[in-house]
């Protein structure tokens, strides 16, 4: 007699995901019941319940504990991996390599890419299913898509917002099979949200390349009251001329005073190439911003300031004495 498990998963479904769930069910009628008609009546079985947002879960009626229970985001149900390692029976390969997670299902390798939000089977790419990455959750797969992936048969229960799972034991991998281990979940994440980060400074970096060089390329310039280069510059005029020959913004020359309303105050972490530095109390005027700068990244500012178009750490004591803002252009 061929063994089988059956798989209960509690899918306690908040907003409306039990309509997500019977959604799926409805188009995955006929196939969910060509595969549970293979399954036989007697079957060797193992139960597992799981809660959304619960850290206890049962495994054949006994309590166990989980860092990371399953959740509900824009109204899927969402299973993290660590939880489909532990509880599941099912390992899992972290690849720093290419940020991508492998899980062996039936032989076959059911690889999540982290970089292309995608997941494949087989080799083949799956239509509307994707990894979530929450910081503190880890990665998590959506479960209905799965299920309908690996051709798990499954059946909704709505009165008790239950969702049954059968599946052949020999679909599990064996314990000698398990690979060994390249990185653990927690640092996968971790270095997968810095690719993030580096990405983004990258792309950020690149889209300011030409604002970066045309600044730059007015190093020197003499500071002149009320000029607006390109060969002499005040501090509002070096501004204006930069950012508006460069492409990145298109407003009429004012003052200090004048950009900084035009502005929205960032904060010092949302800072970034580009954006502006105003200053105050630089000469005695009836206004409160009496200077500005552009960002150029690694802690320092260009600016039209005493006899030049000059750079400045941010850290400079002087300037440091007069900051006012930072701000960004509205758009």
């Amino acid at each position: 007699m061929r063994k089988h498990w059956i798989i209960a998963v509690a899918a306690v479904l908040l907003w409306n995901g039990a309509g997500a769930v019977q959604a799926m069910e409805e188009r995955h009628f006929s196939k969910n019941m060509e595969l549970r008609g293979e399954l036989v009546e007697e079957m060797e079985s193992s139960s597992l319940y799981l809660a959304i947002d619960e850290a206890e879960y049962l495994a054949d009626e006994q309590t166990r504990q989980t860092e990371r229970a399953p959740y509900i985001r824009d109204g899927r149900t969402y299973v993290p991996l660590s939880l489909v390692e532990e509880a599941f029976g099912v390992p899992i390969t972290w690849n720093l390599q290419d940020y991508s997670a492998i899980m062996m299902w039936k032989g076959s390798a059911l690889r999540i890419s982290l970089p292309e939000n995608k997941i494949y089977y087989k080799g083949q790419e799956m239509a509307d299913a994707a990894a979530d990455v929450v910081p503190g959750k880890g990665i998590a797969i959506p479960l209905a898509e799965v299920l309908a992936i690996l051709e798990i048969p499954y059946q909704w229960i709505g009165e008790n917002s239950a969702l049954f799972i059968y599946q052949k034991a020999q679909g599990l991998w064996k314990t000698e099979e398990i690979p060994q281990r390249i990185v653990t979940e927690d640092r996968f994440t971790e270095e997968f949200l810095r690719f993030l980060q580096e990405q983004a400074a990258q792309s950020e970096w690149e889209k300011n390349q030409p604002l970066l060089e045309l600044a730059k390329s007015r190093l020197g310039m003499r500071y002149v009251s009320g000029a607006t280069g390109p060969n002499a510059f005040d501090c509002s005029g070096f501004v204006h001329w930069v950012l508006t020959n460069s492409g990145a913004a298109s407003y009429t020359r004012g003052s200090s005073q004048a950009l900084f309303a035009l502005c929205e105050v960032i904060s010092a972490d949302q800072l970034r190439v580009g954006d502006l530095i105003f200053f105050t109390r630089t000469y005695s005027a009836g206004v409160p911003v009496t200077h500005s700068a552009i960002y150029i990244g690694d802690g320092q500012m260009i600016h039209a300031a005493g006899s030049r178009v000059q750079i400045t750490p941010l850290s400079d004591g002087y300037w440091a004495n007069h900051f006012y803002a930072y701000g960004r252009l509205r758009k």
